[in-house]
């Protein structure tokens, strides 16, 4: 990963390994009953908390049944 992650730097940009930060309220605005939010996960990711956060701030939390696929 070390040298992916040289390679990457040294021909495309530092740009392309920096972790965004995540905003939920951000992403929820993009969303409607036809446009659900879609996580693409990362050994070690985890939205979970994120997810049961932006539920609680929406007054969604009775409403919001987690399963796990995994």
């Amino acid at each position: 990963m070390f040298g992916f992650s040289n390679y990457v730097e040294n021909k495309i940009g530092k740009y392309y390994l920096e972790i965004p930060s995540i905003n939920m309220n951000e992403i929820y605005i993009d969303t409607d009953v036809k446009t659900p939010i879609i996580f693409v996960l990362s050994s070690g990711a985890d939205p979970t908390s994120l997810i049961y956060g932006l539920a609680k701030d929406k007054n969604f939390s009775n409403n919001l049944l987690a399963i796990s696929l995994g």
